[in-house]
């Protein structure tokens, strides 16, 4: 008795040291939040896990089990992102808030925009199940292989993807997994055979041994000298073909992103409402500005250094104090995944309160929020905004010397630039005298040659190749990107500081709201409204927006001609080139809306066609898949009852019995029951009923020996039958 003893506590020993194991692999699923995201909360998630896997090993009751950690899960929600105290007012008009914006967001599916508190509700309660999961994986069914691969896969390929550092974590992998291997295999064995072990033996003569080798390899692998790898690296070739079948297969949704990563591709036409804006005038909606063209992609090269934003603080065209102030109103819809501020180029105000301070960068232009449970979307905002008054005159003379702040970056250019673009720019501005006739000349260098403005079959650039080379030279087919960015390259090519910029053009008018003293329309901007475009340094003028995309007029952005100067001989173009530039301007706003009826029409055809086509089911149907996939988790016992009783409802002949009998063989051999090889099945029979206590699997086997030696035709009593198989698939599953 002493020693059956013994060896049960041997065994439930190594077998929370096998838990423990699943644990800290488990832990190292949760490591890249630590570096990938801005999860503040991270050892409040390691604290959770344990929690949960010290429960579930435990196996306390289903009720107090589930009661300790949701009041933990919701804890760490507290913590994390509730304002104090508990239950004030601020505290419930949060909770309100978080569940409006989320609710909005999945029925939207508009999954970017759930919001902190809920992403990390969801991940609490996958731990809380990963919990269980694991016990069952690893406890119950001894399956530790699997687990093993699926961690390394996971570290591995979050280590080659991202920028996620996984050379210690393969370390704690390896010698973790090298123990649970052991001591799941052992834990087999012992099951399968019966064997006696004493745990301290077992240490001394497996694990110490075990644990030097592993040390030992450890330390010559991680510290000996390697020479340079022999493979190229992978990733590149392999997010440039995930990059080409995406864009020839997927289209990306058209809209404001604050990634820009990776520039070229086809975008897919979404006309989603963003926000409203009641203005007096027509103009674009600023965003951001971007300093740093890499070839692929635009970045930021400096930090983003936010102060609290001031009236006229953001001032890009300077000395516009003379010109008087005009009114808007913004209102967010539930369409907008952004929550920075949209402005005209002259803001001046901002309506502040005390639920909405603002911040702003001035280099960038961005403006946020200062708090991060403040937000742009929660009430409308009123601003203030001063139109530029330019002149072409102006401009011409802002030929002076430029600030080195300025240049320092806004005349980057990649090193591996191809010098055709250079070549092109200088040859484009060669005959032009100023800098802004140097600037009009690229911008409607575009006008002038075989460009195409679209948005479908738009090519990614390959590793070796610049984005604008290949738009500029091979294939002139793009949308406001390819032209924006081409123009600010071209610019800083010949000496003119540029930069990218991002926004919304103004949208559709939906409403005139006038009155007798004073213009006001109501405009509706919708994810199809974004839009790139440039901004241009002049001396003592400032930043002046111009528009290289065919196709966009560009009155809402720049500047108007002085109707004070008489003297026509300023002027750069005469009469019979202003006919010619507006009926070119014409034919080709004809050929753009004649391209749009097309698509229009294209698109009218295809929803007839696949009138389910533009509802996103995918999100859906792997949401139903993992819930399925977690019941059947959780309840596998009850559903493989289920299955084998409506299976063997009845048995009509005796083969019937006869299948269902070596399921049930199989049944309990998944349980680790099985019959020896020189066991007679009555002898089995009664070991089955002296271990479950129950009569059944006598009586059943001695009805299948009948069938099976005598050979009888007929089952006399199929009822009777039917009572003793649930009898014991019933006890088995129970």
């Amino acid at each position: 008795m002493k020693g059956n003893r013994r060896m049960q506590r041997g065994e439930a020993f190594l077998t929370f040291l096998l838990y423990v194991g699943g644990l800290i692999l488990a832990l190292e699923w949760l490591s890249p939040l630590h570096d990938l995201t801005d999860s503040e909360p991270f050892t409040l998630f390691v604290i959770y896990a344990i929690l949960c896997f010290g429960l579930t090993y435990l196996q306390l009751s289903s009720l107090i089990s589930f009661f300790i950690k949701m009041m933990g899960l919701l804890f760490i929600i507290d913590r994390a992102f509730l304002p104090r105290p508990v239950f004030g007012s601020e505290w419930f008009e949060q909770i309100q808030w978080e569940g409006r914006t989320n609710i909005n967001a999945l029925i939207n599916q508009n999954w970017h925009q759930l919001t902190d508190l809920f992403q990390t509700f969801l991940l609490l309660i996958l731990i809380a199940l990963m919990s269980y999961l694991l016990y069952f994986w690893l406890i119950t069914m001894k399956r530790v292989f699997v687990y093993i691969v699926l961690t390394i896969v996971f570290i591995t390929v979050m280590d080659t993807f991202t920028t996620f550092q996984a050379d210690l974590a393969i370390i704690r992998l390896l010698m973790v997994s090298l123990f649970m291997l052991v001591i799941g295999n052992y834990l087999k064995r012992v099951k399968q055979q019966g064997l006696t072990f004493e745990v301290g033996l077992w240490f001394e003569k497996v694990v110490v041994p075990l644990f030097v080798i592993v040390a030992v390899a450890v330390f010559v692998g991680y510290y000996a000298p390697k020479s340079e790898p022999v493979w190229p690296d992978p990733v590149p070739f392999l997010t440039t073909t995930a990059e080409r079948l995406t864009t020839n297969d997927q289209n990306r949704q058209v809209g404001y992103s604050e990634d820009d990563a990776q520039l070229g591709g086809s975008f897919e036409q979404d006309d989603t409402p963003v926000f409203r804006a009641n203005t007096p005038v027509e103009h674009y909606w600023r965003i951001e500005s971007l300093d740093t063209y890499t070839g692929h992609s635009w970045e930021r090269s400096t930090e983003l250094s936010y102060q609290s934003f001031q009236d006229d603080a953001l001032e890009l065209i300077y000395n516009q104090q003379h010109q008087m102030l005009q009114n808007a109103t913004i209102e967010y819809l539930d369409g907008a995944n952004f929550d920075r501020l949209v402005y005209p180029q002259g803001l001046s105000q901002v309506n502040q309160t005390e639920a909405l301070s603002l911040q702003f960068d001035q280099e960038t232009g961005i403006i946020e929020p200062t708090n991060d449970n403040d937000s742009l979307h929660s009430e409308p905002i009123a601003l203030s905004f001063r139109e530029p008054d330019l002149t072409v005159d102006q401009l011409r003379r802002a030929n002076g010397p430029t600030p080195a702040d300025i240049t320092s970056l806004y005349l980057q250019l990649p090193d591996d630039l191809p010098d055709r673009v250079r070549e092109l720019a200088e040859e484009i501005v060669s005959e032009e005298p100023t800098r802004y006739d140097q600037t009009v000349a690229i911008e409607q260098y575009f006008n002038q040659g075989d460009f195409t403005y679209q948005t479908q079959n738009i090519p990614v650039p390959e590793d070796d190749q610049d984005y604008v080379d290949q738009f500029l030279f091979e294939t002139q087919v793009g949308y406001c990107d390819n032209f924006s960015t081409s123009m600010v390259v071209m610019l800083r090519s010949v000496g003119i500081p540029a930069r990218w910029v991002k926004g919304f053009t103004s949208g559709e008018q939906i409403e005139d709201l006038s009155t007798d003293d004073q213009e006001m329309f109501q405009y509706e901007v919708t994810n199809g409204n974004a839009h790139s475009w440039v901004e241009v340094y002049f001396p003592e003028i400032g930043w002046v927006p111009f528009e290289p995309t065919i196709g966009f007029s560009g009155n809402e952005v720049v500047y108007e001609d002085s109707e004070e100067e008489g003297d026509q001989s300023d002027s750069s173009l005469d009469e019979e080139e202003i006919e010619q530039e507006d009926q070119e301007e014409e034919e080709s706003l004809a050929e753009e809306q004649e391209q749009e009826q097309q698509e229009e029409q294209e698109e009218t055809a295809a929803e007839t066609e696949q009138p389910t086509s533009q509802i996103n089911i995918w999100p859906w149907l792997i949401g139903l898949v993992c819930l399925i996939l977690i019941i059947a988790a959780i309840r596998w016992k009850w559903l493989l009852k289920k299955a084998v009783l409506w299976r063997w409802s009845h048995f009509k002949e005796p083969k019937d019995l006869q299948k269902a009998y070596h399921q049930l063989l199989k049944l309990l051999a998944l349980f680790r029951v099985k019959r020896a090889a020189n066991q007679t099945l009555n002898d089995f029979a009664q070991d089955i009923d002296q271990l479950f206590g129950i009569t059944s699997m006598s009586k059943l086997t001695d009805c299948y020996a009948r069938l099976l030696y005598r050979n009888e035709q007929s089952i006399d009593d199929d009822q009777a039958l039917v009572q003793y198989y649930r009898n014991v698939v019933e006890t088995i599953l129970s």
